[in-house]
């Protein structure tokens, strides 16, 4: 067992050097910072996931369903009700179905993917608006939770539901949504952290080593792709020229945190006087830290 740890380091050092330093980031600002143990033991276990995920093993999915209990608690706290039923309505049962689906539907240690066709896309996008439009102004939200904070939460609780079904299903977009949330949910959390609770800091840290890990996850499903389509396994035709459409993908996640960091500043101004300040803040460093979070994937498409 011993021997299979150091291999396993050997051959994943930079993920266990990346996890090892969110690791001490979340506990010291989480004890500088007084956040509740048991707030920050689902971000701990959620490390380990995402180093599986970026390997795209389906383990990550059977220790991701368990662990989701915990940030339900954790969710229930903070006030965003929607990521907290979210959490444990669906994302527990449904990511213990995906990794015994993805179990049986394995070649060798690669898990088959299959890919959307377009008007599954176009019914997949509308079913999000309706959902998004009757989630918003139908579903009753915490009296404390700011307007940016319901819009941000009820954005990412929809797109992890999009993800949980894409991924149990097997669809390669499953990557995709994923990496769509991670910016939302990066912009919920700073929301909630300046608002006053700088304990949630925490979480802001585990959303940048989200990113990260979900951009090596990105490029070792495209490499498996090359792979399948030699075996012929399935038609590969999504992924070829994916240097270019990984630089695609980051230039329009940066644009979507440029337009989410404008309509939440906005949202914030208009909202109550005492925000006009964090408004103008959202506004002006929303889309520079969005600019900024997108060089590693970037970057990726640029090696590739």
């Amino acid at each position: 067992m011993i021997t299979g740890i150091k291999n396993f380091i050997k051959k994943n050092t930079f993920l266990c050097i990346l996890e090892l330093i969110t690791f001490t980031a979340i506990l010291t600002t989480g004890i500088i910072f007084h956040q509740e143990f048991w707030k920050m033991l689902p971000l701990f276990i959620s490390l380990v996931v995402m180093v599986l995920q970026a390997k795209v093993n389906r383990y990550a999915y059977l220790l991701g369903g368990l662990n989701s209990i915990l940030y339900a608690i954790a969710y229930f706290s903070m006030g965003i009700r929607e990521s907290a039923l979210s959490a444990l309505l669906m994302s527990f049962p449904l990511q213990v179905i995906t990794f015994i689906l993805w179990q049986r539907k394995t070649q060798g240690n690669v898990t088959k993917l299959r890919r959307l066709n377009i008007w599954a896309i176009v019914g997949i996008i509308t079913a999000f608006c309706a959902s998004f439009a009757l989630m918003f102004f139908k579903f009753p939200h915490d009296p404390s939770a700011s307007t940016y904070t319901i819009l941000m939460d009820t954005s990412t609780t929809l797109l992890g539901f999009v993800t949980t079904m894409l991924t149990l299903l097997r669809f390669r977009e499953y990557i995709v949504t994923q990496i769509l949330a991670v910016p939302l949910s990066l912009s919920m959390h700073i929301m909630i952290m300046v608002g006053g609770n700088m304990a949630n800091i925490t979480y802001v840290i585990y959303s940048v080593y989200c990113a990260i890990c979900l951009a090596m996850a990105f490029v070792r499903i495209a490499k498996q792709t090359r792979t399948q389509k030699q075996n012929k396994i399935f038609n590969p035709k999504m992924f070829s020229n994916i240097g270019i459409k990984i630089k695609i993908l980051a230039t329009v996640i940066t644009w979507i945190g440029i337009v989410a960091s404008v309509i939440g500043g906005i949202i914030l101004i208009i909202s109550s006087v005492e925000l006009l300040l964090y408004g103008i803040l959202v506004i002006v460093f929303g889309p520079l830290v969005s600019w900024i979070s997108s060089f590693a994937l970037y970057g990726f498409g640029q090696l590739i």
